[in-house]
């Protein structure tokens, strides 16, 4: 079930990171290194998350 209030992926702390599916403490950190972004698309085209683990999140993440 989808979180009430995305996560920003530009300003996410790791912990908050890792609690969301197919996100673990390698993930996140490549998230934190990878920022900034200016859409969650940019997580694949940069090759930081696969496709799969975005189409499980999308819901539960934002940019700004």
């Amino acid at each position: 079930r989808p979180r009430l209030i995305p996560i920003d992926i530009n300003t996410a702390s790791r912990s908050q990171l890792v609690t969301l599916k197919g996100i673990g403490p390698a993930r996140a950190d490549a998230i934190i290194k990878a920022r900034p972004f200016a859409s969650s698309k940019d997580l694949l085209e940069r090759r930081v998350i696969p496709a799969g683990v975005l189409a499980a999140i999308q819901e539960e993440i934002r940019v700004g």
